[in-house]
């Protein structure tokens, strides 16, 4: 088939139309945001030791990521110290990925590996290769209130709460200059033009009758469907009669078929053999090609010359038998064997059925001829016929694959905006001149936006997509000199579970976050934890800098579909798979963070920014913030 149909067919049509799946969430939590304090560098002392305590924030702040840390999806194997860049098999790596393998756990796949294999009788869907490539932004702003009373004799112990909200827009964006998607590279092997020459019975006569026929990889084949929705290969099972036998295109193609051949109306000869190449590509004559003679005469070793005789075995039932070169042909059930022929009737749908693999090393051929006779088989031409029909009216429909996923409503660029969830932090403690410590009870509430509709493949919720969270921290820090302070903080967050919108993910697939829609309990947990230190400016004690760094780490998702089967996209119930909907959801940070500040009276002025530099199925994230506080 020529390039420029598959050009045609290529589904690009996937950045077309509005599909929305929810995904894990990975990026990670705003430090201004969980900080009770809302600043990085060490907190200032308060005004005034009498009363209340109140101060306001505000701060607008930008986010982006290119690309993700992560591994290679071979990692985890055996081999895995040779296939990863750091020679380790640690969690965390500085080793970048494209943000698609967060998204679906591979950055390049097939549609195979989203679970299609008939793809509704159109081939192109599971020959196409997708190579998603984007980029995440994120910009917003964040508002927050801070009360808390001195209390206690001495006025150094202080009990308060605090609310904030952020609200922001998240775009996913493709990047331009990336092909989205292709057409793989073997697809142009999965038909072969063959010419078969039959040479004449008597050695010498030069009688020669010859044919144009086509060798189909049974992969590709096993991807077609017949107009009234048949499948074209319905690979053969054990049933004791001959409504178990492999059928192509209708047509029974095992060893047992009766055919008429030159006047014998009891000829029994498979109509198709199957010729077995490990490489997935027929060589061209004479390299490697058996050729086989009828009638020892040596027939011409032309380009693309293909002569069939006997098969040299049967197809076992997982594809095996042949070696590369040789002929094999379905076994096949006979209610009354001739001579006590044997029956040889084979489990094709339990074993070569289901593996891609074998079927990739076996192209299905029309049949040459009978042994001594000078007539082609029939049913061999049937069944090509029938192929070549069924491919002929895809090339006339080719809007069918172009069409398939923007009918299915799916898109590949996403833009959400809005608040986020509100939190709220109860918190008491001591405060003294040289140190200060505080315990932390917080609750985090849904009222960010969520989806029901996951047919928007990037579409990142600007909240927790409706579940509660309840945290607990300790903070604490110790000003060493008057120019130098050091703090710290550990969170620890349980978010409960909740019914939510993700995509189905089916046994036997092996990307995630790409299927119809379906509900989903979902809970997780996360620890953060902080290391700062601050240097004020001896002259100016209210004015300095901050270095410090953040670790960050969420557990997999603890995720229970709703039902155990769903439809796949294309119509066919599968069983789901819950632990690879959760796969890549455990997240590892490790960031950097920086921060200028100065407070005038009861103002004050900060500029921060944040890197994250190692971590694990995590974006590398790039982040900066400005904001001011003003205190009462």
């Amino acid at each position: 088939m020529k390039k420029g149909l598959l050009s045609i067919v290529s589904l690009l049509s996937l950045t077309a139309g509005p599909l929305s799946a929810t995904t894990s969430f990975f990026r990670t939590p705003l430090s201004f945001i969980e900080s009770r304090w809302g600043t990085v560098h060490y907190p200032l002392p308060p005004l005034d030791n009498c009363g209340w305590q109140v101060d306001t924030m505000g701060l607008v702040y930008q986010r982006s990521a290119c690309d993700a840390f992560g591994r290679d999806p071979l990692c985890g194997t055996n081999n895995c110290k040779n296939i990863c860049d750091d020679g380790n098999d640690t969690s965390t790596t500085r080793k970048t990925v494209p943000l698609s393998q967060l998204w679906f756990g591979k950055a390049d796949f097939s549609a195979r590996d989203i679970g299609f294999v008939s793809s509704e009788g159109n081939p192109f869907l599971a020959f196409t290769n997708f190579s998603p490539r984007f980029r995440y932004y994120e910009n917003g702003v964040a508002l927050a209130l801070n009360a808390y009373r001195l209390v206690g004799c001495d006025k150094s112990w202080f009990v308060g709460a605090r609310a904030a909200l952020p609200i922001c827009s998240i775009q996913v964006n493709e990047v331009a200059s990336v092909k989205l998607s292709t057409i793989t590279p073997d697809f142009e092997d999965t038909i072969v033009p063959i010419q078969q020459q039959l040479h004449g019975t008597s050695p010498g006569t030069g009688s020669v009758d010859s044919r144009d026929v086509k060798a189909y990889r049974l992969d590709f084949l096993s991807t077609l469907e017949m107009p009234d929705g048949t499948p074209m290969v319905e690979y053969g099972t054990v049933t004791g009669d001959i409504t178990g036998n492999t059928r192509i295109a209708g047509q029974d193609i095992t060893n047992n078929v009766t055919q008429t051949i030159g006047g014998d109306t009891n000829d029994r000869r498979a109509p198709v053999y199957v010729y077995k190449q490990s490489s997935g590509i027929v060589p061209l004559p004479p390299k490697g090609l058996t050729v086989a003679s009828l009638t020892g005469n040596v027939p011409p070793t032309g380009q693309n010359l293909m002569i069939s005789s006997d098969a040299n075995v049967l197809l076992a039932a997982d594809g095996s038998g042949p070696v590369d070169g040789q002929w094999a042909a379905f076994g096949g059930f006979t209610p009354t064997p001739p001579g006590g022929q044997p029956n040889y009737q084979a489990d094709y749908a339990g074993n070569l059925g289901t593996n891609v693999a074998a079927q990739k090393q076996l192209f299905v051929v029309p049949v040459g001829t009978s042994s001594g006779g000078t007539t082609f088989e029939p049913i061999g031409l049937v069944v090509q016929n029938t192929i070549d029909y069924v491919i002929q009216k895809l090339q006339l429909a080719s809007t069918v694959a172009l069409d398939f996923f923007a009918d299915k409503g799916y898109s590949l660029s996403s833009c959400t905006s809005g608040a986020g969830d509100t939190f709220i932090d109860f918190y008491g403690g001591k405060w003294c001149d040289c140190w200060y410590g505080d315990l932390l009870v917080g609750l985090r509430l849904p009222t960010g936006t969520d989806s029901d509709n996951q047919k928007n493949l990037y579409q990142q919720m600007t909240g927790n997509n409706g579940h509660f969270g309840l945290k607990f921290g300790v903070e604490g820090g110790y000003k060493a000199c008057d120019w130098m302070g050091i703090k710290g903080d550990v969170f620890w967050r349980h978010n409960f579970r909740a019914t939510e919108k993700r995509a189905a993910a089916f046994v036997g697939s092996t990307v995630h976050n790409f299927g119809p829609c379906i509900d989903a309990q979902v809970k997780w947990n996360d620890l953060q934890a902080h290391v700062d230190v601050t240097v004020f400016l001896p002259k100016c004690p209210n004015t300095g800098w901050d270095v410090g760094y953040e670790f960050y780490y969420r557990t997999k998702d603890d995720l229970c579909y709703c039902a155990t089967q769903a439809y796949n996209l294309a119509g066919v119930l599968q069983t789901l798979d819950p632990n690879l909907a959760a796969a890549d959801s455990k997240l590892l940070s490790h960031k950097v963070r920086f921060e200028v500040f100065s407070q005038w009276e009861c103002v004050e002025a900060f500029l921060g920014a944040s890197y994250i530099f190692a971590g694990d199925n995590v974006m590398k994230e790039r982040e900066w913030h400005i904001g001011m506080k003003a205190y009462f």
